[in-house]
């Protein structure tokens, strides 16, 4: 782990086997499922204070390959965000830059332009650096639906980084598909460079 990247399932049927990191809420508060190298099982870990309870959600807004960086709110109100940052790239999250744009909402929200809810939504960020998946990670249900062994450590794989398209945009299917599989997945962007980071510190 060295850069920015996701964690997600592809919509292929040919990885219909590999399911994604799941969050569970329990009495209101946040906790992610991880994978227990040790025992082959999940654990719950309790998600920092600080990203608890969002106020905002990442938007990306506009053409193909030419988008804006916006917000959406509590109420879903689209707003522009271009005057203060110009994308939601690496070094964005890098530099702290959602406490800055939490900020700038707080002293902006009112007089930021309006988006409106006709205008297309992008990828939430853009071209990331890699895309690491994680498969057969709530192993027990999938592992026995799929007829597959528990594994004694995570399935890693890698998407291609051009594979990120709005949330109504047309998938690309391949030549030789036959099918596609909708899901909800959950999706982590990794804001700190770091090289083997102990599980004691991964939320940090």
């Amino acid at each position: 782990m060295g850069e920015t990247f996701y964690i997600v399932k592809p919509l292929s049927s040919t990885f219909k086997n590999f399911p994604s990191r799941t969050c569970t809420r329990k009495s209101l508060s946040i906790t992610t499922s991880l994978f227990d190298m040790n025992s082959g099982t999940l654990c719950d870990r309790p998600v920092p204070e600080s990203t608890k309870r969002q106020k905002m959600k990442l938007i990306r807004f506009g053409e193909a390959a030419r988008e804006t960086a916006g917000i959406a709110t509590d109420d879903a109100t689209r707003l522009d965000a271009s005057t203060f940052v110009r994308d939601y790239d690496e070094a964005f999250f890098a530099s702290d830059g959602l406490a800055e744009l939490k900020r700038w909402l707080k002293e902006n929200d009112a007089s930021a332009p309006r988006v409106a809810q006709s205008v297309r939504l992008g990828p939430p960020t853009p071209r990331p650096s890699k895309i690491v998946c994680i498969g057969l990670n709530f192993p027990r249900d999938h592992a026995q639906e799929s007829r597959m062994e528990i594994p004694k450590e995570p399935v890693i794989f890698f998407k291609a980084t051009t594979s990120g398209v709005g949330p109504n945009d047309d998938l690309v299917i391949p030549g030789d598909g036959q099918k596609v599989d909708w899901e909800v997945e959950l999706a982590v962007v990794v804001g700190k460079k770091g090289t083997y980071v102990e599980r004691e510190e991964a939320l940090e």
